[in-house]
């Protein structure tokens, strides 16, 4: 997307919603670390606009990159989402996915990828699962 045009982080934000008709909307917590990496990487330039907001520009470097994997970054901007994606599901559902989300990613980052830890959140989740399942009716 950076390379069709120079992108606030914002506005990859609202036009990946937009692909996705209102079905998806990344976080800033997903959209700006990839840019942080995207510019650690050199492939893009990110420096204040006229109004002194951070804008993305495409590097040479991002350029050459994008051009080598032409075909799956073509890919990704014809993605879709599936029939079950989560957009359906009520909102206070969603908001709940979402607080299981946050919680591993601390927990995992906490522990230091401790086996015993990773086992017991293994079988949470899988327990949970389970208990999901069969509850449906």
């Amino acid at each position: 997307m950076i390379e069709q045009s120079p992108r606030h982080g914002y506005e990859i934000i609202t036009a990946i919603e937009e692909r996705f008709n209102g079905g998806y909307r990344p976080s800033p917590g997903v959209i700006y670390p990839c840019l942080s990496w995207l510019e650690e990487m050199g492939y893009i330039a990110v420096a204040p606009d006229e109004d002194a907001l951070k804008l993305a520009r495409i590097t040479p470097e991002g350029e050459g990159f994008v051009a080598e994997n032409r075909s799956a970054a073509d890919a990704l901007l014809t993605r879709t989402l599936p029939a079950d994606h989560r957009a359906s599901a009520p909102e206070e559902i969603v908001t709940a996915m979402d607080d299981i989300k946050l919680a591993l990613r601390r927990r995992l980052a906490a522990c230091d990828h401790d086996p015993a830890v990773i086992e017991a959140l293994t079988d949470t989740l899988r327990r949970t699962a389970q208990e999901i399942s069969e509850n449906i009716k």
